[in-house]
């Protein structure tokens, strides 16, 4: 912004008056013209704010080539600041006025009006955002500068000096320590968190970052960002809090159902000693399906991943389960479990533990009769298209049959595997051998833990 100065006579002057009071005042007053050698912008005016004389500075702050062009042109902003300048001319006492302001026929250059576009819009911007900058010197001078929205953000008035006092006074206690370590600290820089309390008492959160960098004159500075953060903490903390709710009562139904559950496979083992050995296994194989079913949502009680199961650990329990059910000695017949990293879904496991339970079932009833050694191997892995579960026995394998068998596991393995999302097919070799394959899904997780 250029300096002006202005003549306090009572009536204007015409433009041939106003030539001659600047020409008497080059010719006459060789200390104005060195005050106007300075590289500030100064302007000299009349009463009626038309520029007598204005100097270089002046002339590159309004884009035009030389002081002489803005001879003429009228004060646009007003006075801020002025300097009573005494001067004789024509016989008459004159008194001129050192004023700053900005003259209104001078337009500013176009590197000049997009840089007021520029400060406008930043200004804009951290209104909108609630958000402010700064820049600190990192070397002599250490100067402070604010946006006003840094003022904002802190409750503090722009009119006033800008103090570390006044600055400390408005961090909440608690957090004063690591403002002054990452704003001014030996290596100031990264983000951080930090409490300020505004002068009615209220606590906000403000998220600040900073860094390095080298000012207009290549001086060492940190420039600055902060942001008012204190409504999105306070819905991550209700979203959070809405989530633990929600996962304790999941927590909670699957447990009870899984009690449900339980009661309801231990009525069915109460009645097969009161029927006849045909009902009895049918109410065995009822109450161990209803037993995998529990099994299913005891994991999911307990699952460290919401929702999700490690499948390998599910079936391992699920097998050992059904050893004691059937009262299988694990000497005779050993339990290899491989793999893992797989986790699943609640909508798919429960037809997997289904599945599961059907093929260790069929295993340990008809693979190892009168008291055969075997081993009993389930395998789980992960391949780029699909997860797989492989249950294979060494035992007798199926004897041949001229004619279907129509039981209710038959019918199981046909129709569960579409509803996990996957095939079942039977491996050829000795022995007994499953593969279960579910394809993945997005959100699928493998390899979690």
């Amino acid at each position: 912004m250029g300096g002006t100065v202005s003549a306090n006579d009572a009536e204007p002057i015409d433009d041939a008056t106003l030539l001659r009071l600047r020409a008497a005042l080059l010719a006459r007053d060789p200390l104005l013209l060195r005050v106007f050698e300075r590289d500030e912008g100064l302007a000299l005016l009349h009463v009626d704010a038309r520029i007598l004389l204005a100097n270089e500075g002046s002339a590159r702050a309004y884009g035009v080539a030389s002081g002489e062009q803005l001879v003429g042109a009228r004060l646009r902003d007003g006075e801020l600041a002025s300097v009573p300048f005494p001067f004789p001319f024509e016989g008459r006492p004159r008194t001129l006025t050192l004023s700053l302001g900005r003259a209104a026929d001078a337009a500013p250059s176009e590197a000049d009006r997009e840089l007021r576009r520029l400060q406008r819009t930043l200004l804009g911007a951290e209104r909108l955002a609630h958000a402010g900058s700064w820049e600190w010197g990192a070397g002599p001078p250490r100067a402070l500068r604010w946006s006003p929205g840094m003022y904002r953000l802190h409750g503090l008035d722009p009119s006033e000096p800008l103090t570390p006092e006044r600055i400390a006074a408005s961090v909440h206690e608690d957090d004063r320590d690591r403002v002054r370590s990452h704003a001014l600290g030996g290596a100031p820089g990264g983000s951080w968190e930090y409490r300020v309390r505004l002068p009615d008492g209220e606590v906000r959160v403000l998220r600040a970052e900073a860094e390095r960098a080298r000012d207009g004159d290549e001086r060492a500075v940190v420039i600055g960002f902060a942001q008012d953060v204190t409504d999105a903490r306070a819905a991550e903390a209700r979203i959070a809090a809405q989530l633990e709710a929600k996962q304790l009562l999941v927590e909670e139904i699957h447990h009870r159902v899984k009690n449900d559950l339980q009661l309801a496979s231990s009525l069915l083992s109460l009645q097969e000693r009161r029927v006849s050995p045909e009902v009895a296994a049918i109410l065995r194989d009822g109450s161990a399906r209803i037993a995998a079913l529990a099994l299913v949502h005891e994991k999911l009680h307990v699952s460290a991943h919401p929702a999700r199961v490690d499948l390998a650990a599910f079936a391992e329990e699920l097998a050992r389960s059904i050893f004691r059910t059937l009262h299988v000695e694990p000497e005779r017949v050993a339990l290899d479990v491989r793999g893992g990293g797989v986790w699943l879904e609640a909508d798919r496991l429960v037809p997997c533990g289904l599945l599961l339970n059907e093929m260790l079932f069929n295993a340990l009833k008809h693979a190892f009769p009168a008291g055969r050694r075997g081993t009993l191997t389930m395998e789980v892995r992960a391949t780029p298209a699909a997860y797989e579960l492989v249950v294979r026995d060494d035992g007798c394998g199926m004897p041949e049959r001229t004619a279907p068998l129509a039981t209710l596991g038959l019918e199981l393995l046909r129709r569960l595997p579409a509803q996990a999302r996957g095939t079942l097919e039977r491996l050829p070799g000795s022995g007994v051998g499953y593969r279960l394959s579910l394809r993945r899904e997005l959100g699928d997780a493998a390899g979690s833990d």
